[in-house]
């Protein structure tokens, strides 16, 4: 390593210091230039077209986000070297667009000018623009992404992505990496964070790492922080630290005049969402088909009680609740396939970034958390049709009162009767988030009123009604619909909004009990 490389790590060292609370005994750790995601997974070409490589003389340092044709959006900590910061030249700053492989393909852009947040100290306002010296040339691999203007709910699954590295003395790699984060309250952060910090958590093993300074938090398609530390060092148990996109959005707009995207009240419903774990889907029909967002609890159900569901299970990405499922063995779950995939059944998540927790009625503690280590999605799974899947478990699940296997229906349930759904789904389109399992009685329709209410249905989806203000909501997908002791749905999508007067639609267990039974062989 040269004295110059030297010089300039001793002073992003020193750049990225904070005193943290005594009580937590934490320290933060800066994020260095290298090369990817703690406990991730390889993204696909063009994946997550707004992420760029930001790099110092040719050399990758940092990741950022592109909000415009002329301009991303970085950590100040990426541009500036000293105490009091220093802006780097900007003809020593360029970016690399369009490519997962940092060192090769996309378009390499010279920076033109370096704006650096007025009050950026040290981990506060730790936020910075890159203006380019000509526009990008936008394509299905190098896109803008929104900036948010609220903060993503508590408990919500958040993506990241970088080059950062595998842990803190992790060995590197060329390809652009990803993981799923959760969204905390603020004042789960630590006294000493600044309000200007957005905190998300992961499991031990997970989070951003050196390298990774810069890069995206997505929630919802837009850009929610900007990657700025990690404390006690990549993968610990404690939240990492992103600039807020929503404290700083202000700042943003003012100083890229020519951001001239749309923000999330103007993105269309209806679209497949591919790096916020939401589940979107296009519907030929006049209906709105909605997706499940993954938060809070049943449209007006009632809490369950501790056990009284012991075949329902939290489906997590990276330790975030996003799907509920179901035990139909000690080592298999049955969930809705979109639970498990990017958009297609050619996009799996990989199984490293899923894991179940089963004997909780909560979705976030208790209970037995178990890794996944195998994923099987229907062939034939599209949009609605076919929308089931498997996790095969790491190890089995110990059997008790509270965790038990749910047999599996051989026949629809009856046109009429109630059929119980549980979760741990929104309570309303917008509504807050609960960490209880909820439950709710719906009704079994025939096809041919399943056909009327919901047009173009595939066959291999029955319909449960309900009366206005009840039903499924997003964060339920996956879970499970119950009549007789059996399992005889898997919660897929809802019409219009949740609680609507329209009928819900589940995968018939039915009719893929003997795919099932097939594929969760012990």
């Amino acid at each position: 390593m040269s004295n110059m490389a030297v010089v300039f790590r001793k002073t992003l060292i020193l750049g990225l210091l904070i005193v943290l609370d005594c009580a937590t005994a934490a320290r933060n750790n800066p994020i260095f230039p290298q090369s990817r995601i703690v406990g991730g997974a390889t993204a696909s070409e063009g994946q997550f077209p707004h992420q760029v490589s930001l790099r110092w003389g040719g050399s990758h340092v940092c990741g950022g986000s592109i909000i415009s044709p002329t301009y991303v959006v970085t950590a100040a900590h990426c541009l500036t070297r000293g105490s009091p910061p220093t802006s780097f030249p900007a003809d020593y700053i360029s970016v690399r667009a369009g490519s997962r492989n940092r060192d090769e393909g996309g378009q390499i852009i010279q920076a033109a000018e370096l704006k650096i947040h007025p009050s950026y100290d040290r981990f506060n306002n730790d936020i910075a623009l890159v203006k380019l010296s000509k526009r990008l040339q936008f394509n299905d691999k190098v896109k803008a992404i929104p900036l948010t203007r609220h903060e993503p709910p508590t408990g919500v699954p958040v993506f990241t992505s970088g080059w950062g590295l595998t842990r803190n003395n992790g060995g590197t790699s060329k390809y652009l990496q990803y993981t799923v984060l959760m969204a905390r309250r603020h004042a789960e952060c630590g006294q000493s964070t600044p309000e200007s910090v957005l905190c998300l958590a992961h499991s031990s093993g997970n989070g951003v790492c050196s390298g990774d300074s810069g890069g995206p938090a997505v929630y919802n398609k837009e850009l929610v922080g900007i990657t700025n530390y990690v404390v006690d060092g990549c993968g610990s148990t404690f939240s990492d630290g992103f600039a807020s996109v929503a404290y700083h959005h202000e700042w943003l707009s003012n100083n890229s005049r020519d951001l001239t995207f749309e923000m999330s009240s103007k993105l269309g419903i209806g679209k497949r969402l591919l790096l916020a774990i939401i589940v979107l889907w296009n519907y030929c029909e006049a209906e709105n088909i909605r997706p499940f967002y993954p938060q809070g609890r049943i449209v007006g159900g009632t809490a369950a009680s501790e056990g009284q569901f012991p075949y329902q299970v939290s489906l997590r990405w990276g330790g975030a609740h996003v799907c509920g499922g179901s035990i139909v063995s000690a080592s298999y779950i049955v969930t809705a396939a979109h639970c498990l995939t990017l958009g297609t059944a050619e996009q799996k998540l990989p199984a490293s970034l899923i894991s179940i927790r089963a004997g909780s009625r909560f979705y976030d503690r208790g209970g037995q958390v178990v890794q996944a280590v195998e994923t099987t999605v229907h062939p034939d799974y599209q949009d609605f049709d076919n929308d089931i899947g498997l996790v095969k478990l790491s190890l089995p699940l110990e059997f008790n009162a509270r965790v038990k296997a749910i047999p599996l229906a051989s026949q629809e349930p009856p046109t009429g009767v109630p059929v119980v759904t549980s979760g741990w789904g929104r309570t309303s389109s917008n509504g807050t988030v609960v960490k209880l399992l909820r439950y709710n009685t719906l009704t079994a329709l025939t096809s041919l009123d399943c056909s009327r209410r919901l047009p173009a249905i595939p066959e291999s989806v029955i319909c449960l009604a309900h009366s206005a203000g009840n039903g499924v909501c997003n964060g339920d997908s996956g879970g499970p619909a119950v009549y007789n002791n059996q399992l005889v749905g898997v919660t897929n999508y809802m019409v219009r909004t949740c609680g609507s007067t329209k009928p819900d639609a589940y995968a018939s267990v039915a009719y893929f009990a003997e795919w099932i039974r097939e594929n969760s062989r012990e």
